[in-house]
């Protein structure tokens, strides 16, 4: 009777270091404890804004920097998708204080399931991918916060199922059906609609010049979206526009070019951790592979040109430090390395990077375990009885929220509506903004003591 052969190496490595990866999700799960709450800025804008659709049934956003959000529907400047998506899915369970982590999370897992589906006849291969993505050490960081990150890792594994789908036989329906996925995306992320310039890498029913087409919908859908659906908040890009405006084409092109180098030098320099640095040298040395071995592919041409894209777009005219350039560039780039592995070349070179990655997720287990337990317990004031029935017995107010009290406060506590069932309001001045008048103020009188104060009033 013949031997069964000797497994390779990495029949049982793989598995081995996705049950790893699961296991450290586990054990930062077990870790949360029932006073897990936002404390980040901008995790309390996603979920205030949640619950006030989930409460108030309206997209104008009850947390903003100036008062009046976005020019259509007045949504933050995260625009109208998240509101829409937390706040339909409590429509059905009710809203819950974890219902955006618990969300992000099922979509998560839904990708992967579909990554999975997508590539059983291959089994060294599907396994490899889905190391990738659990090995994800943005992923573990994410998804034990109140951003949406995960979502958007979700949506590089959907686009690559979707585009692989296309790929396999280039029927109309699937093309159709990819179109829409990157249509989608981009409603919750306006650089998503950069994808579209990726499908002028691979086969389609569109040809030649014709293809320019959509590289004119990318822009135009991103501008719009980004115009008319998310509040304006000044960065470089509002700021050369402002001075393209005012005619002033030189002081546009400093503007943007001091942008640049700013981000060059902390694109070099900037850390926050082994593990930032790794995940950083991870990303450039995927975009070098997909360059140097992989860009014949069809489905890596499309990675590379939305990957490229998108770090250009990023150095020049938004931010690469803070967690940004991670947050913007993770998702096309796990696109890319899923295009690569199942291309099965280079196996070596494929190997390195998830070991690279997975490094990176090793390091940076203790900062998320410290991060969950500041959420366990923050230390800042709970909204007291007193002040949320203050707030909820005023007509419709416009509150500005106080510098200090946006470091003081759990701004996730306060009430979204009044007695008399209108929405209430908030402007939190995270950012420069020309504002619209507030008829209360929120200050701290003493140490734990809140009030909404008329704007024009003295506190006493």
């Amino acid at each position: 009777m013949r031997k069964k052969p000797i497994h390779s190496l990495a029949d049982w490595l793989l598995p081995l270091g996705i049950a790893v990866a699961v296991c450290l999700f586990c054990y930062c799960l077990s870790l949360m404890k029932a006073g897990f709450s936002p404390f980040y800025g901008d995790e309390f804008f996603y979920f205030q804004n949640a619950r006030n659709f989930a409460e108030n049934k309206t997209l104008q956003a009850s947390f903003t920097y100036g008062g009046t959000g976005s020019y259509y529907l007045g949504t933050d400047a995260h625009g109208p998708a998240y509101p829409l998506l937390y706040g339909l899915t409590s429509s059905l369970t009710g809203w819950h204080k974890l219902t955006i982590p618990l969300v992000n999370f099922l979509v998560f897992l839904a990708s992967l399931y579909a990554l999975y589906r997508s590539g059983r006849g291959d089994k060294s291969t599907v396994w490899l991918q889905l190391l990738f993505v659990s090995g994800s050490p943005i992923a573990l960081f994410y998804a034990f916060t109140f951003m949406p990150e995960l979502l958007h890792l979700a949506g590089g594994v959907w686009l690559y199922v979707m585009s692989r789908r296309y790929l396999v036989n280039q029927s109309l329906s699937n093309f159709i059906g990819l179109l829409a996925t990157v249509l989608v995306l981009g409603f919750f992320r306006s650089t998503w609609f950069f994808a579209l310039l990726g499908m002028m890498a691979i086969p389609g029913p569109i040809k030649g010049y014709a293809k320019l087409c959509y590289a004119l919908a990318a822009v135009v859908l991103a501008y719009l979206h980004q115009h008319f659906l998310h509040e304006q908040v000044t960065n470089a890009f509002t700021q050369a526009l402002g001075h393209i405006r005012d005619g002033s084409l030189g002081l546009a092109a400093d503007s943007l070019l001091f942008n640049l180098k700013r981000n060059l030098y902390f694109t070099a320099f900037y850390t926050e951790g082994w593990f930032y640095t790794l995940q950083k040298a991870f990303i450039v040395l995927a975009i070098l592979a997909a360059l140097l071995l992989y860009r014949r592919d069809h489905q890596v041409r499309f990675g590379l040109a939305m990957t490229l894209l998108l770090a250009v777009f990023n150095l020049l005219v938004y931010k690469n430090y803070g967690w940004v350039e991670l947050r913007i560039l993770s998702p096309v780039v796990l696109f890319l390395v899923l295009a690569m592995v199942k291309s099965q070349r280079h196996r070596t070179v494929m190997g390195g990077l998830a070991a690279m990655n997975f490094g990176s997720l090793l390091l940076i287990l203790p900062l998320v375990s410290v991060l969950i337990s500041i959420r366990n317990r923050p230390s800042i004031h709970a909204v007291s009885a007193t002040l949320k029935a203050e707030l909820e017995r005023l007509d419709s107010p416009l509150v500005y929220v106080d510098q200090q009290v946006l470091e003081s406060l759990a701004l996730y506590q306060l009430p979204v509506k009044t007695e008399s069932g209108r929405p209430i309001r908030y402007i939190l001045p995270y950012y420069e903004h020309p504002g619209t008048a507030a008829s209360h103020q929120l200050v701290e009188l003493s140490p734990g003591q809140f009030s909404a104060c008329p704007k024009n009033i003295l506190c006493q």
